[in-house]
């Protein structure tokens, strides 16, 4: 999805002192925040985690080699995907207005059997049912895939975030 949205979901992130509890890639440099991104956040953004997400970018997971031309669907068994719990998945595009179509981005949790949050477009996750893959509901809340409103979404997905970010190691492990 445009990478605005990905910019969006990073700063949320960030804000919420996420990014130091996993591995993450943002393959492009982070330069600015424009209207759309403040229509996510609420227009409530800080000009200095901003700065530090810059500073941070691009930005791949340990164990990713080559940078943006080289990742791809296949990589797997990998220690960054051996070791996650789970998976936030953006898509290329978010909006029930876009041209719909599921990419690479989706089938690298998949093919890992990988539990995973997917922002991305309304209904994408019963897309991915109707294809014949299993989702992880109701280990995840997927409520956020019904919802058409980009805004509600992408607030639904970071509650969700965050509940499963908050669970003990052995609430986790027990998951």
């Amino acid at each position: 999805f445009p990478s605005h949205d990905r910019r969006a979901l990073l700063y949320k992130l960030a804000e919420n002192n996420l990014l130091d509890k996993g591995n993450w890639s943002f393959l492009t440099k982070l330069d600015f925040l424009a209207a759309r991104h403040n229509q996510l956040l609420n227009n409530n953004v800080d000009e200095s985690l901003i700065n530090k997400l810059v500073d941070m970018t691009p930005q791949l997971m340990q164990g990713e080699q080559g940078g943006y031309h080289h990742v791809n669907a296949t990589d797997n068994n990998s220690s960054y995907t051996l070791d996650a719990y789970f998976d936030i998945c953006t898509e290329t595009t978010i909006s029930a207005d876009d041209y719909l179509s599921l990419t690479e981005k989706v089938f690298k949790p998949l093919i890992n059997f990988q539990p995973f949050i997917f922002h991305s477009f309304p209904k994408s996750l019963d897309l991915l049912r109707r294809l014949g893959f299993k989702t992880f509901h109701p280990f995840i809340n997927e409520d956020y895939d019904n919802e058409m409103n980009e805004n509600t979404r992408f607030q639904m997905i970071l509650n969700e975030i965050n509940r499963l970010t908050a669970m003990s190691k052995e609430e986790i492990h027990n998951w």
